[in-house]
């Protein structure tokens, strides 16, 4: 591991599109502690979106990595809607 962050966000608070780039090696490790949330990948028109819940972990690293921006959109709530 070449750095470590720990951030808390508020209920409403997001994270803006980004890429990681250099400042870790190929991968990220996130763990969501307090609450859920949804956090999104983007490349081009393509969005994937993943439901983080309490104390779940989500690694990422390859395409989803160098390729997609990733996002935590400023929202109060997520609306997950299931199909059946």
């Amino acid at each position: 591991m070449n750095h470590g962050l720990i951030n808390e966000y508020e209920k409403g608070i997001g994270i803006y599109a980004h890429k990681d780039g250099c400042l870790y090696r190929d991968f990220v490790n996130i763990i969501s502690l307090a609450g859920p949330c949804i956090i999104s990948f983007i490349k081009d028109n393509e969005r994937i979106k993943i439901l983080l819940e309490p104390n779940s972990l989500l690694i990422f690293t390859g395409e989803a990595y160098k390729d997609f921006m990733h996002e935590i959109d400023f929202v109060d709530e997520d609306v997950i809607q299931v199909l059946l």
